[in-house]
């Protein structure tokens, strides 16, 4: 259970640094013409580790279902969320948001 709070803590933790990279344009585009700044790299690292995560969680999901762990309720719940990460995580991917 705690894998999909981790990565729903990665993912959040992801967006407030993209909007506060996106907040100021002036230091955005400063990181962005002269290298990578740290809270860039940061930002990054922080959504390849989400798909880390993402990735445990959807393996839980598939063991839940196997071996019918917890309520029928319970199942559909972490599927929900391992569906969410990784949809997440596939927008992450098309917009070459990662360090990967």
């Amino acid at each position: 259970m705690a894998k999909y709070r981790i990565s729903a803590a990665l993912a959040t933790a992801f967006t407030t640094g993209l909007a506060v990279l996106f907040s100021d344009g002036n230091r955005l585009q400063e990181s962005i013409l002269l290298g990578r700044s740290p809270l860039v790299i940061t930002v990054l690292a922080l959504s390849t580790a989400a798909m880390v995560t993402a990735a445990a969680t959807a393996t839980g999901t598939v063991a839940a279902w196997r071996r019918g762990w917890w309520t029928l309720t319970g199942r559909l719940h972490h599927t929900a969320v391992s569906l969410a990460a990784v949809v997440f995580l596939g927008v992450v991917s098309v917009y070459h948001l990662t360090l990967v």
